[in-house]
């Protein structure tokens, strides 16, 4: 469940708190601008503040039965 940034327009170069809850997630990372940041694990929420970069940011997770990465939600940076 998406707690925060709840809109899907965001502006390039400012800093935004990402919030989740991913139940069963054992990593939940934001990527933007090629680079990965990895959003820390509060129970079932993951939070993290990300500068986004020009280009689309996508919120990926990665659960106990993957090795890879699962593309959660993503958002536009303008």
């Amino acid at each position: 469940m998406l707690v925060e940034p709840v809109k899907g327009s965001l502006k390039a170069g400012h800093s935004y708190r990402f919030r989740l809850r991913v139940a069963g997630a054992v990593s939940v990372q934001v990527i933007t601008g090629g680079k990965w940041k990895k959003l820390v694990q509060n129970g079932e929420e993951w939070g993290g503040d990300v500068v986004t970069a020009t280009g689309n940011s996508t919120v990926v997770a990665k659960f106990n039965t993957s090795t890879q990465f699962t593309s959660l939600l993503e958002y536009t940076v303008r």
